[in-house]
Order: structure tokens, then C-alpha cells, then sequence
């Protein structure tokens, strides 16, 4: 779209305030009552409503609010925190560029423009929107499938949005206070207290933190690719253990937890092999469709790396030491934690540690 957009995104926020304004003189109605729902450039005619109604509009949320020609912009000619009484957006088309070739989006923003800004998936690209491009143009056509390929995680906002809705109380979306996605891949922000989260969506009006006037507090959470997106968030750590006799090895780490409702996918805790230090803490944010209840226990193993020059792997066993292992159910804000006694693993061994076993 052209720069003219702004004219046009502008007049259509008066009109719209124009007529909240006539349904209060004409009947009894009340901006503050008002909740304004708008998608990209959507979201700015929200804010050049809010704008002309004071301020006072009950509350506007921005669906992946529109990027160009508003980015990094004043206040005035955007989206802001003092166009209504609350103002939270999702983002989930954050990339700067826009490009048909290779399929990627751009169309959205990083920027934060609200009180709350949520940012599903880190909010730069969004889980299944470019998978298999190709076959998505065979099968819709080549204008219906690029445009559709391109534009699938800008409109993603508005699947979760509505997901928020249908998904009720089972799975509300809920986000993690924290400066940058890859802290809350981390699981470094774990903890909800001061308001530091929230629930992305319909339902982002229960924050607690309206009540301390913040602004563009930043929340990051995951989401699934497909209907129903909604997934609940555990923070999961391993320490290592203290033995004398431990030393660091290469390898990956596989957890699987067992509640009192189900239980987890086993969960790999690196991307790819790594090092693995003795009395180190390593820590990392993983999701499950479902919630599995109250943990009962969890089962651990781990895989050694040998390069093809490690011939001391070939000959002697590797070890590692194990400690202790935790992890918080983000959505009950409950944690369970499990003593590895320095227990001894060779490659591929696996071990049961069950909640309640004192070190």
C-alpha cells in the first residue's frame, strides 16, 4: 500500500468516533463501554478514533498493527498507549521485509504501541505459515496460494484472537513478562507476580498490571500452527552433578514428566549436541498441547556425542552426574522438584525420579 493510507486510515477514525459520539448524545451509551478490534491498519483506525474520543475508549486491541509507514513513528500519527483506557496488540509478523520470493512476511511491527504487547512465538513469524510454499500455490493457484503464503502470519493475529475466545477457560493464553524471546526460551521469566503476565487475547483485560499504569510491558508466549493453537508453557531446569569424578561432555539431555493428567512429550533439551558442564544449572521453556496436572515424576536420559577423532569415547564409558531437576507449570505457578543424588548415567540409561525424594 502507498503512503496515502495514512489519510485514509486517519478519516476513518474520525468517522468512527463521530458515530460513538452520536450514540452517546442519542441514546445512552458510553466510549468507555467501547472495545475497538482492529487488524493491521485496522489497528491505527482504532487509535485515531481513541485519539478523537480523548482517550477514553474502553479499550482497543491491535491485531499485528501495520508496520510501514508507521513504524517508528510519534505517538500522533500511530497507535499509542493513550488512545484508550487499555490498548494491547499480538504481533506476530514482526520481520522487516517483505518479500514475494522468499515467501516471507513483513507487514506487522516489533514496535511496541500499547500498555501490553504480546508477542506469540517471539512475534517476528509464525509456527507452519511457511511450510511447503510450493504445494500451497499448486493447490490454491499461484495469486490465491502467494498471497495466502506471504500474508499467513500477519493473519495469524487474528486466528489467536479468535482462538482466545473459543478456547474458554481450558487454555487461555497465557504470556510471560520478558525483555526478549530468547530469555523466555531461557526460562527466565517464569514468574507472574506484579502482573508480569497476562492473557494474550480476548481475555487481556484481567491483567492485573493495568492497576500500576505501565506501558509497553513486553509478553512473549507459544502457540501451536494450527487450530487450537492455544498450548501450556513449562519452565524446565537440570543441574548437573557435583561428583569429583564428573567431567564435561558433549551430548543432549531428555526429559519426559508425568502428571496426574498425562503425560509430557520427551523433550530434548538442546537444539543440537552441546557441551555439558559438572555443577552447571541449564535451563529452557518447552510447551504441551495439554495440561498434565500435578508432576509425579520424571524420567531423564541422556546421549553422548562422539566425533569421528574421539577415540577415547570408543574405548571408555562417558558419564554424566545428575542433581536435580525442577520444573514450573506456567499456568498453575507450581513447581516440582526432583533429586538426582549424583546419580551416574552412561549414554542412553535413563532414570525415574519421583516428587518427594529428599537429596
Amino acid at each position: 500500500y502507498q503512503r496515502r493510507v495514512h489519510g485514509n486510515t486517519r478519516m476513518v477514525g474520525a468517522v468512527v468516533a463521530h458515530m460513538i459520539k452520536f450514540l452517546e448524545q442519542e441514546g445512552d451509551a458510553d466510549r468507555k463501554d467501547f472495545h475497538f478490534i482492529g487488524h493491521s491498519l485496522g489497528a491505527h483506525t482504532g487509535g485515531y478514533a481513541g485519539e478523537k474520543l480523548d482517550g477514553k475508549l474502553g479499550r482497543i486491541t491491535g491485531l499485528d498493527p501495520a508496520g510501514p509507514y508507521f513504524e517508528k513513528t510519534k505517538p500522533t500519527v500511530r497507535l499509542d498507549p493513550t488512545d484508550a483506557l487499555l490498548v494491547d496488540n499480538i504481533h506476530t509478523d514482526g520481520n522487516h521485509h517483505l518479500s514475494i520470493l522468499t515467501m516471507n512476511g513483513g507487514m506487522g511491527t516489533m514496535q511496541p504501541m500499547g500498555h501490553v504487547d504480546f508477542y506469540p512465538n517471539g512475534g517476528r513469524k509464525q509456527p507452519d505459515c511457511n511450510k511447503n510454499p510450493k504445494n500451497n500455490i499448486i493447490i490454491n493457484g499461484i495469486i490465491k496460494g502467494t498471497k495466502w503464503t506471504v500474508a499467513c502470519n500477519h493473519l495469524r493475529s487474528l486466528d489467536l484472537f479468535i482462538d482466545s475466545i473459543l478456547a474458554g477457560a481450558a487454555c487461555r493464553f497465557k504470556a510471560y513478562q520478558c525483555n526478549y524471546y530468547d530469555n523466555f526460551k531461557a526460562g527466565e521469566c517464569t514468574s507472574c507476580e506484579n502482573g508480569a503476565c497476562n492473557y494474550m487475547g480476548y481475555h487481556a483485560d484481567k491483567w492485573s498490571g493495568r492497576q500500576t499504569e505501565q506501558t509497553e510491558v513486553k509478553m512473549f508466549l507459544d502457540t501451536a500452527g494450527k487450530k487450537n493453537f492455544c498450548v501450556h508453557e513449562y519452565f524446565l531446569k537440570i543441574t548437573t552433578g557435583t561428583e569429583s569424578r564428573a567431567r564435561t561432555v558433549k551430548g543432549n539431555m531428555f526429559v519426559t514428566f508425568h502428571g496426574t493428567s498425562g503425560s509430557t512429550k520427551e523433550v530434548q533439551f538442546f537444539d543440537e549436541a552441546q557441551k555439558i558442564s559438572p555443577k552447571t544449572t541449564y535451563s529452557r521453556a518447552f510447551d504441551q498441547v495439554n495440561n498434565i496436572g500435578t508432576i509425579e515424576r520424571v524420567t531423564f536420559r541422556w546421549k553422548y556425542s562422539r566425533s569421528i577423532l574421539d577415540l577415547g569415547g570408543r574405548i571408555f564409558k562417558r558419564y554424566l552426574y545428575l542433581d536435580q531437576v525442577s520444573l514450573v507449570n506456567g499456568e498453575e505457578q507450581s513447581t516440582a522438584e526432583f533429586c538426582g543424588r549424583n546419580n551416574s548415567l552412561t549414554s542412553d540409561s535413563q532414570v525415574t525420579l519421583h516428587v518427594g525424594d529428599k537429596c
